[in-house]
């Protein structure tokens, strides 16, 4: 038998990197996985107040008998309450918003 030379190069060494460990990958996905179900969960709890309760007041407020002394009443604490609100917006300035 003849011994025939290879181009093949010999067996080179590679250097490997070092393996992620499972646990921080698995960490990294479930610190992910927490914040997302943490945002979901505001949401959803804003938008069912948004429209689980505010709305159904509003829609209840509205076909409520605007001529009476209760509802007179609503209007007269109303006007103070608006009053007060946009004279604190004047004095806070710019940084709320106010002019």
């Amino acid at each position: 038998m003849a011994v025939s030379s290879s181009t093949t190069p010999a067996r080179v060494r590679v250097a490997r990197s070092r393996p992620e460990t499972p646990t921080e990958d698995t960490a990294a996905k479930a610190a992910s996985g927490v914040l997302h179900c943490m945002s979901r969960m505001i949401y959803d709890g804003c938008y069912a107040l948004a429209y689980g309760v505010v709305y159904p007041i509003v829609f209840v407020a509205q076909s409520l008998p605007q001529e009476n002394p209760v509802m007179h009443g609503f209007y007269d604490g109303g006007g103070p309450l608006w009053t007060s609100s946009a004279e604190a917006e004047l004095q806070a300035g710019p940084a709320l918003g106010g002019s």
